[in-house]
């Protein structure tokens, strides 16, 4: 996405076995209950390449083995530390990967901006020809195809707006922000990727790349070449007071996006509400106008026996706007499930 910075820089990061390896449980337990997925013990064909990471998670309670079934099946006790993960992965969304996915450091936005041109054929060519000409113009050769669609269905919106966010205008400073907040960039790569489906693709025998640790190795590349706290640079500023700027109107962008989801899901609601009580209402006159009748009754029973019981599956967390009304007075703070402890998931 955005080109490698020239400047050098003091920030080098390398994947420990210990990352390595909590990456792998995080991943493969997430699996296991969201999915959910089991595996036989007696782990057929590459499936054997899973023993290190099955047993570790057995080790720590997270994944037992159902004898009767002869399964590895995730344990109740691993739903807490997905769920802190979880925590972790939401926060992530909501304040580290939009807007700093695409910033211009040129000219001083975010590409999150301008989202909204992307609803139709219509306001991406106005955005093309009229938003700042000089601009755009010479990019308008990347959206060439999708312009030439007949319909602009989701799919044609998703793929010019993909090809928007991938313009060399843009640098994604997503690794920037975590430095300068004390966060762990690889643990941002990593739920970056993880976010952009990087791991769902179809790959041969996942399963050593994921117990060897080829499978992160995307990782320690990108959190290498993206840019770095000490290569922000502009005319009288440190570094530091670059990002501080940055970051702060990312805030008020981020709060923007927070408040607008939550009155489109305050609308949903409340559509959903009036067409619950049309249904309703509906099906009480028709009962009034209904002549009784007497009805017999035969109930039979089912026993219903599962082949696999699984766990629940863990919900994403969701929060109210007003949970992020700390950033409006603190654009700087950082959420206590990234540094205290006891929100660790491993």
């Amino acid at each position: 996405m955005p080109t490698t910075p020239q400047f050098p820089t003091r920030y080098s990061y390398r994947l420990s076995d210990e990352q390595q390896q909590r990456f792998a449980d995080i991943f493969l337990l997430r699996l296991m209950i969201n999915c959910p997925l089991s595996f036989s013990v007696d782990l057929p064909g590459d499936d054997s390449f899973l023993q290190p990471i099955l047993t570790r998670l057995c080790v720590k309670g997270w994944v037992r083995i159902d004898t009767r079934k002869a399964l590895y099946l995730a344990a109740e006790s691993g739903r807490d530390p997905l769920q802190k993960f979880e925590q972790r992965f939401y926060d992530y969304l909501k304040v580290y990967n939009s807007p700093y996915d695409a910033v211009s450091l040129g000219y001083g936005d975010f590409g999150q901006t301008y989202v909204d041109f992307f609803t139709s054929k219509e306001y991406l060519v106005q955005l093309l020809n009229e938003q700042n000409p000089a601009r755009w113009q010479p990019y308008i050769s990347h959206f060439s195809e999708v312009l030439l669609a007949r319909e602009w269905t989701q799919d044609v919106c998703s793929a010019a707006w993909k090809i928007f966010l991938n313009l060399d205008e843009w640098e994604d400073l997503r690794v920037a922000v975590a430095e300068y907040k004390g966060l762990d960039p690889l643990e941002i790569v990593f739920m970056a990727l993880l976010q952009g489906g990087h791991f769902d693709k179809p790959r041969n025998i996942w399963q050593f790349d994921l117990a060897s640790g080829w499978f992160f190795e995307e990782v320690e590349r990108i959190a290498n070449q993206n840019y770095h706290l000490d290569q922000l640079v502009a005319p009288g500023m440190t570094s530091e007071e670059l990002m501080q700027n940055i970051i702060t109107k990312g805030t008020g962008l981020m709060m923007f996006f927070i408040e607008r989801e939550a009155e489109q899901v305050r609308q949903l609601a409340a559509e959903q509400a009036a067409q619950q009580q049309a249904v309703l209402a509906a099906q009480q006159q028709a009962a009034l106008q209904t002549v009784p009748q007497t009805q017999t009754f035969v109930t039979t029973t089912t026993e219903f026996v599962p082949e696999v019981v699984y766990v629940p599956m863990v919900q994403p967390v969701y929060y109210a706007p007003d949970y992020y009304n700390v950033y409006i007075s603190d654009p700087f703070f950082v959420d206590p499930i990234w540094v205290d402890s006891r929100y660790r998931y491993w």
